[in-house]
């Protein structure tokens, strides 16, 4: 089996010869439960099954097709990915991230996650629409827990990952479209 490092330049040729890339996706989708529909919206779209591809992580459940596309969406290119593995299947988090460092790997500079989950808040109904603005981890420790050797954890850098830029245009894109009203923020918190 190939080292993470082989696996991802592997898969990466395998996918840009597949999908036959002629430019950088301006965007990778994850599309998560109940969405995956919306890559057969694409137009142009060439697909890759992603078990050919070497350390892509495969999902058991329903609906989670396994799937690349590659396509136009609204005249940008586009890389969805249509299903995806989950920490209960067994997979740990390296593998779990391994579609997300193949999109940029890819070339797409933006990347854009979806899911359905439950929710506490009572004015949140399932099926509601809801921007993440944060993140609470309880499911692992933290980035600045030390290791057992005493030394300091790297000090975390670079930009935040929530941009506020792109839920402030989420939610006038939201309301031009009529489902304003609909759209919720909130933070998601992941427990095991």
């Amino acid at each position: 089996m190939p080292s993470a490092d082989a696996a991802l330049r592997n898969a990466t040729a395998t996918a840009q010869e597949h999908l036959a890339l002629d430019e950088p996706p301006a965007l990778a989708l994850v599309l998560g439960s109940g969405l995956g529909a919306l890559a057969e919206e694409a137009e142009d779209a060439r697909v890759l099954e992603t078990p050919v591809l070497d350390g892509y992580p495969r999902s058991t459940v329903e609906g989670h097709a396994g799937r690349l596309v590659y396509g136009r969406l609204e005249g940008r290119r586009v890389l969805f990915v249509q299903g995806r593995a989950h920490l209960y299947e067994g997979h740990t988090p390296r593998e779990l991230t391994f579609p997300v460092r193949l999109a940029h790997a890819l070339g797409a500079p933006r990347l854009l996650l979806t899911n359905a989950a439950g929710g506490i808040a009572e004015r949140l109904a399932p099926g509601s629409l809801m921007l993440i603005t944060d993140h609470l981890n309880l499911a692992f420790p933290g980035p600045l827990v030390r290791p057992k050797n005493g030394e300091a954890p790297a000090p975390l850098t670079g930009p935040a990952p929530y941009d506020p830029a792109w839920t402030d245009r989420a939610e006038a894109l939201a309301s031009q479209q009529g489902a304003g009203a609909a759209l919720e923020r909130g933070v998601y918190v992941w427990t095991r």
